[in-house]
């Protein structure tokens, strides 16, 4: 129906954008039903083009931007190809410039950069990546207050790109704030959240990681504590289930 709506709608039409938008939109959904490529192929081009359509100052072109990176990270975890996560973070960097202060979106777009940034410094090695990255999260968690849906997954997030540097550069100032975020994250979030065994899974790493620099028994005590509660709130059937 989004195919045929766009046949029968000229590029000079103000809804035009949009539909292109939502065809991508669908396309990937389709995609992560059944990791046939050419969907999300066809879900990258329909969102170029819906940004290519959308007139500067277009209200949805920063969702039009942050749509696009997104399906480039797809394909970039499916086919590994640098050049598609080298897109996805110019495109994620022009959303978060045209995102105006105080826009509900504003968090989750920064934390989406610091992670293709993190990304990136993953494959490549470059510490300015990493420190653009804890910056970019930094910047997200100072704009979700205690009562923001998205505070412990920022907390969460930060937490892992500290630790990340901590464990690079040693720096014990960076595995106590890795440890102290994502108990923050922990303490954030109920029992029966389904991100909660993965911040005690974060706080396991990072308190692992401290142990493993400065040989602290406490920390791995706690970590097995984190560890064992992170399983016994993952569902039997959760594919990361340990046997």
């Amino acid at each position: 129906m989004f195919r045929r709506l766009l046949e029968l709608t000229t590029d000079d039409e103000p809804e035009k954008p949009e539909y292109h938008d939502n065809l991508g939109e669908e396309l990937g959904l389709r995609y992560n039903c059944f990791s046939e490529l050419d969907d999300l192929s066809d879900a990258i081009f329909h969102h170029r083009r819906a940004i290519e359509l959308a007139p500067e100052g277009h209200i949805d072109k920063p969702a039009f931007l942050i749509h696009l990176a997104s399906a480039l990270f797809s394909r970039f975890e499916r086919l590994g190809r640098l050049d598609d996560l080298e897109d996805a973070i110019v495109h994620e960097r022009r959303a978060v410039e045209l995102t105006p202060d105080g826009d509900i979106n504003q968090p989750g777009r920064l934390a989406n950069l610091g992670i293709s940034l993190q990304t990136r410094f993953e494959h490549l090695g470059r510490l300015d990546d990493l420190n653009d990255a804890i910056i970019y999260k930094q910047r997200a968690l100072g704009l979700a207050p205690e009562e923001h849906p998205n505070r412990a997954a920022c907390l969460n997030g930060l937490g892992a790109s500290i630790q990340t540097r901590a464990v690079y550069l040693g720096s014990l100032e960076d595995f106590h704030d890795a440890v102290e975020l994502a108990r923050s994250a922990v303490e954030l979030t109920p029992a029966d959240h389904p991100d909660k065994p993965i911040y005690l899974t974060g706080l396991g790493v990072a308190l692992i990681s401290r142990f493993d620099r400065l040989g602290n028994l406490e920390d791995l005590h706690d970590a097995i504590v984190q560890r064992r509660y992170a399983d016994e709130l993952t569902p039997e059937w959760h594919p990361h289930k340990p046997a």
